[in-house]
């Protein structure tokens, strides 16, 4: 039973610091489906759902182990439904996809330092104000590159290359 508490508490705090800090996760577990479906936040949700059944099974119910694990698989997916949902309705109110397609081309200045393939913070010009997003490269970005976006990746990501040069 332990097991299922320690379960629960760890990945409810990660799915706390999954929502407040919008993207945490996102370069280990990538948003699938639509809208939210299955991201970082959902994923961390539905298995701290699991820990909470199993825990309600093995605790309340008075269930076997194997009784647990159906109840928390049942939770699991439940949960999951539910923060998928909360998420979509959450992501209704960002940009959509289709109106950041104008920033592609243009120059931007990262904001934050990354490796090759990690998020960073990035700041370009959209609509005549300036919009900060996140984004990665494949190469190594330091605090000022001028970098030129390639891509919309999400409503929330842009991919962008450059040589890394210094304004």
């Amino acid at each position: 039973m332990i097991g299922f508490v320690v379960l629960a508490l760890v990945f409810t705090v990660l799915t706390a610091l999954t929502f407040i800090l919008d993207g945490l996760l996102d370069s280990v577990i990538p948003d699938l489906g639509a809208d939210g479906l299955i991201s970082s936040t959902s994923v961390c949700a539905a298995v701290a759902g699991a820990g909470y059944g199993g825990w309600i099974g093995r605790g309340a119910l008075d269930l076997g182990l194997a009784g647990a694990l159906i109840v928390a698989g049942l939770s699991a997916v439940v949960v999951l439904g539910i923060t998928g949902a909360t998420m979509k309705v959450v992501r209704s109110g960002e940009v959509p996809q289709e109106r950041l397609e104008d920033v592609v081309g243009r120059t931007g200045r990262a904001l934050t330092g990354a490796p090759a393939g990690a998020p960073f913070e990035f700041l370009v010009s959209h609509r005549g104000q300036p919009l900060k997003i996140s984004a990665v490269a494949e190469h190594d970005v330091s605090h000022g590159d001028q970098l030129v976006v390639t891509e919309v990746v999400s409503p929330t990501r842009l991919r962008v290359t450059g040589q890394s040069t210094r304004p």
